[in-house]
């Protein structure tokens, strides 16, 4: 197999090789390979990374139409109101939280007082 970066065909940059090399190996009739494993065939023989490779060939590929078909976006969804059940249980129960926080807060400050009278009663 010739070098793709050394290509017969006049004016072929290295991605059209790449990928005419990769469509040989794959097409032929006898033990033709997977494209990762001509992917890994040729960067072999490139002294290349196999990612370098496949990126050639399936930028050359896009450019062809060949690509993956474009996925349908979701339909748009109804934005999101603060005004459901599960919103408001998770709202009180921050309230709540809140709430017991202060009640703590006000019992500590509450027995350190009691503590320093202590201390000035020693």
């Amino acid at each position: 197999m010739p070098d793709p970066a050394q290509s017969s065909v006049p004016n072929e940059n290295i991605g059209e090789a790449t990928y005419r090399a990769v469509n040989e190996l794959t097409s032929r009739s006898v033990e033709p390979l997977t494209r990762a494993q001509a992917f890994a065939v040729l960067a072999e023989q490139q002294g290349r990374q196999e990612g370098t490779v496949s990126a050639n060939y399936y930028r050359v590929a896009r450019k062809r139409g060949e690509g993956r078909s474009q996925r349908k976006k979701a339909p748009a969804r109804a934005p999101r109101t603060g005004n459901t059940a599960q919103g408001n249980a998770l709202l009180d129960a921050i309230a709540r939280a809140q709430e017991a926080l202060r009640e703590v807060e006000a019992a500590a400050r509450d027995d350190l007082k009691v503590r320093e009278q202590l201390k000035s009663l020693l």
